[in-house]
């Protein structure tokens, strides 16, 4: 009888470390929606006017195409570099011009992201705190007056890669 309670009681207290594990993982993990809902600027917004003036810079023709995506990308990030490693494949085929903005670049960074030759805006803060970047590769579709179409955490930049967004 009593090595049946101290079974119990030793179920009882593994089952609620456990619970208490759980939780303190789930608290560590976003939501999913997070990346899409928090990350970067509001879906049907309007990109912050310092970006348009950039792209303007580097890119003077994005208001001439139906669309334009912009990619958020840091040297130390993972998914941005299978993201550059996607630009390079001449497989690939885009229909809107793709614009990479780079926070913090290392010249060695600069070099692989003029090898993509896609037109790049290099930053040191100012406009990544402008469109509340979070979470890289964030990849933004912008139309023409700068209003965002799509937006999503992604290393892909075609098509689909915002489809569900």
């Amino acid at each position: 009888m009593v090595n049946e309670v101290l079974q119990w009681g030793l179920l009882i207290v593994v089952g609620i470390l456990v619970l208490g594990i759980l939780r303190q993982v789930a608290l560590i993990l976003p939501p999913e929606t997070r990346a899409i809902s928090v990350n970067g600027p509001k879906l049907g917004g309007t990109m912050p006017r310092g970006v348009l003036v950039e792209l303007d810079g580097v890119a003077p023709n994005w208001r001439v195409e139906e669309a334009t995506t912009i990619a958020f990308l840091t040297e130390s990030c993972a998914g941005c570099q299978r993201l550059l490693a996607n630009l390079a494949v001449p497989a690939v085929v885009l229909t809107h011009q793709v614009v990479l903005i780079a926070r913090a670049a290392s010249p060695q960074f600069r070099e692989a992201l003029v090898e993509t030759g896609a037109p790049t805006i290099y930053d040191e803060g100012e406009i990544w705190d402008a469109c509340e970047v979070t979470a890289t590769p964030l990849v933004v579709r912008i139309d023409r007056e700068g209003q965002i179409l799509a937006k999503g955490v992604t290393h892909r930049v075609d098509d689909d890669a915002l489809a569900n967004s």
